[in-house]
């Protein structure tokens, strides 16, 4: 399932890390998305870091 973000107004993520999302596109059943911001306003992400989305297993997914 998508991580969703709903009714935020003026927040901060800090990613210094790696943010990981599952290699398994099958655990996503209804959506492509993994991160959904709704009702969001003022949202920022910094940071050194990066948000992996796995994309590989997407693509082989839609090839196969």
């Amino acid at each position: 399932m998508p991580t969703v973000l709903e009714s935020m107004k003026n927040v901060t993520f800090t990613i210094d890390g790696t943010l990981f999302v599952s290699e398994h596109w099958k655990d996503y059943p209804n959506t492509d998305q993994t991160l959904l911001f709704n009702k969001a306003d003022g949202v920022t992400i910094n940071g050194s870091g990066t948000f992996d989305g796995r994309g590989f297993m997407w693509w082989v997914r839609d090839i196969v």
